[in-house]
């Protein structure tokens, strides 16, 4: 107010009443002095420097722990400049800001927005922070303005009765029985173990079953005899065949047993390598092969007798040089 009546004085009271009104005689008022006394008069930020003003306001009021609340802080100008203020809060506590946005007003608005985005994890009746502008005046003086006190309500995540204070402490500061948790503890374990054995033997009786045992040499040789005689060859007129295979087996039971090519020699090459193990059954196994290879090479026809004795000669030939631990277990093929 000083200043302005020292305006006041300094641009008007020079001149008189009459000359202020235009009397013959008066120098008259200079118009740029009439604009300045109105803009003091109507405009005193021109002179006195702007203020600024600032409303704040969250949204929402209540929520529970972790939940976001909205702090809006607007400021404005009274000298048509847009404030551009500071986007932090110097002391959150007990809030956690999690975002911040600056929002400016349009042009000619003098209005600027902060949006802060708050969380709280703490329980009760919470103030939110303060925030601060400042700025500078005409004169270089510092000015500022700050929020009102607002509070929100933050509540546990629990519904219903919310634990006191003394409840949590007694909560925390409580010291557990561990020793309820070891008979579940061992039983737990003895049952896993149970099923663990259970599987592990049941795999390795599974996989004995599967495992496949080799054939002796003799019992193979005595089935295929056997089922050449079952499925009644010679009578069907396959004589050929009933031949080729009863030198097959003779051959392949030797070549097994007396680790020789027996498969791959011709009757003479077999005739001059017999083993020497077997020596005294070589004139009845190479007669054998002789009379089989006439079959298949010369076409010759023998009778049924001579084709049942090809077959018990083949029998007896393995039987006789089978192991001698396996003798007992040996039984004569099934005829039919």
């Amino acid at each position: 107010m000083k200043r302005l009546a020292a305006l006041f004085r300094a641009y008007l009271f020079p001149f008189s009443k009459e000359a202020l009104f235009g009397r013959p005689g008066c120098g008259a008022v200079p118009l740029f002095r009439i604009i300045i006394f109105t803009l003091i008069l109507f405009f005193p930020s021109f002179s006195a420097g702007a203020s600024v003003f600032i409303s704040s306001e969250v949204d929402p009021k209540k929520g529970t722990i972790g939940d976001r609340f909205f702090y809006i802080v607007t400021l404005k100008s009274d000298n048509g400049k847009t404030p551009r203020p500071q986007v932090k809060l110097l002391h959150p506590e007990p809030f956690e800001m999690v975002n911040v946005e600056l929002i400016e007003g349009k042009p000619g608005k003098a209005v600027s927005k902060i949006v802060f985005t708050l969380a709280a994890f703490d329980t009760g009746r919470l103030k939110l922070p303060e925030y601060v502008y400042e700025w500078s005046d005409a004169d270089g003086n510092i000015k500022s303005v700050k929020t009102d006190d607002i509070f929100v309500e933050v509540k546990s995540v629990i519904i219903g009765k919310e634990p006191s204070a003394d409840a949590i402490e007694k909560e925390a500061n409580a010291v557990r029985d561990w020793t309820v948790y070891i008979v579940p503890a061992l039983l737990f374990l003895l049952i896993l173990a149970a099923v663990i054995g259970f599987y592990l033997y049941y795999k390795r009786q599974r996989d004995k079953r599967n495992v496949e045992i080799p054939e002796k040499p003799y019992d193979a040789a005595l089935r295929k005899l056997a089922q050449i005689k079952s499925e009644n060859l010679y009578a069907k007129g396959k004589v050929k065949e009933y031949f080729s295979s009863i030198s097959d087996v003779v051959r392949q039971y030797t070549e097994s047993t007396c680790n020789v090519e027996a498969m791959e020699w011709t009757t003479f090459e077999f005739s001059n390598n017999f083993p020497k193990r077997i020596e005294k059954y070589k004139n009845s196994v190479i007669s054998l092969l002789e009379t089989c290879d006439s079959v298949k090479f010369a076409k010759a026809v023998p009778v049924e007798t001579e084709a049942d004795d090809s077959y018990r000669l083949a029998v007896d030939f393995v039987k006789n040089t089978a192991p001698k631990e396996s003798l007992s277990e040996q039984k004569e093929p099934v005829l039919t």
